[in-house]
């Protein structure tokens, strides 16, 4: 799948670089592991009422 984003983005951008030369951001699914610390990523942290 990357290889054709790769492509597609270069044919687009007119640029021979990897994925055209734009930067690119891939997340995955958040929700589908549970997290090693207590708190998922996305959880309300309270450490930031000591501040």
């Amino acid at each position: 799948m990357f290889q054709q984003v790769d492509a597609r983005l270069q044919q687009i951008m007119k640029v021979k670089k990897p994925f055209g030369g734009i930067s690119l951001l891939v997340l995955g699914d958040f929700n589908q592991l549970k997290p090693v610390g207590d708190k998922y990523i996305f959880q309300y942290n309270n450490s930031y009422n000591a501040l």
